[in-house]
């Protein structure tokens, strides 16, 4: 027994319980009831994230797609979770249905929680990274407060874990605070109990690319709603913003050294959350090196 879950996307629905198996469709009763009890089911559903999180681009998974491997993929896990029941999966079955909306939702689920994370910049003192400025960080003008936020975007702070005024020096690529912290909360806590190694052999699982692409993108576009000065609620699309998707797929996936991935997980695995630094008079604006200047290029909404 032995799926692969590597690089070849056409074997992607090979699992290691791959042989088809025939069986109730989406027609009756008992099977929809069945479909609604295992898409609530915790360890399917970690299970799914987990596969969606390690995908190059995590936003796959349109009926209408040549790339919709949906069907394969959830065949497996139905195969190798629930070796008792014969299920076949359709794109227009129950399950698949709230696979998509799961889908939707965890997405989702980066942005609120990378919202939050970076909206408490600006109006929580304990957390702020002008902390060393004190109370008159809540007086701020619009001007300082769009200051702040571009230059946390262009110069790094959102992205990097030390940055440095010299932009040669910057350190730490993907592992600011904001970004260990939603990609820990979307990521790492929702697949507690996933069984995806019981689908496809865990040796083949890739880095967690989609994951952390939601998680560095979903942290840029906060801190870009501030840019003006004044909040301005974004959408968390990929069509809408498809450019700066682009770019943190690209350098992630081509521009990210197995050195800095590897730095990535440890950091992700040694990482306390509520841990962002307070700052000092002498690095309140210190930042570091925009995505686009430091690596280069690469949208579809829900």
């Amino acid at each position: 027994m032995g799926g692969d879950l590597g690089e070849d996307k056409s074997s992607k629905g090979k699992g290691k319980n791959s042989k088809g198996k025939g069986g109730a469709g989406c027609a009756d009763a008992a099977s929809e009831d069945w479909q609604k009890e295992v898409s609530k089911d915790s360890v399917f559903r970690a299970t799914v994230m987990h596969y969606y999180g390690l995908l190059d681009d995590p936003w796959i998974n349109n009926i209408y797609t040549t790339e919709n491997l949906m069907p394969e993929v959830l065949q497996d896990m139905i195969n190798s979770l629930y070796p008792e029941r014969e299920f076949t999966v359709t794109n227009e079955c129950l399950l698949a249905q709230n696979v998509r909306i799961l889908l939707s939702d965890w997405r989702s689920y980066f942005f609120k929680c990378s919202d939050r994370i970076v909206t408490s910049v600006f109006t929580d003192p304990e957390r702020n990274i002008l902390q060393a400025i004190g109370e008159q960080f809540k007086s701020l003008d619009v001007p300082a407060v769009a200051a702040l936020a571009h230059d946390s975007i262009t110069n790094g702070t959102a992205l990097y874990r030390h940055p440095d005024p010299n932009l040669e020096l910057c350190k730490g690529p993907y592992q600011s605070q904001y970004i260990l912290e939603t990609y820990v909360a979307s990521f790492q806590k929702k697949i507690e109990g996933s069984r995806l190694s019981d689908v496809y052999d865990s040796e083949s699982f890739p880095f967690p690319f989609g994951a952390l692409e939601l998680a560095t993108f979903a942290v840029h576009l906060a801190f870009s709603q501030f840019e003006t000065g004044k909040y301005i609620h974004a959408r968390f699309s990929k069509k809408t913003n498809m450019k700066l998707w682009s770019g943190h797929c690209t350098n992630i996936q081509h521009k990210l050294s197995n050195k800095d991935r590897s730095a990535f997980l440890k950091a992700v695995k040694r990482y306390q959350p509520r841990d962002i630094p307070a700052a000092t008079p002498s690095n309140a604006f210190v930042t570091v090196p925009s995505i686009n200047s430091r690596k280069s290029d690469s949208e579809e909404s829900e």
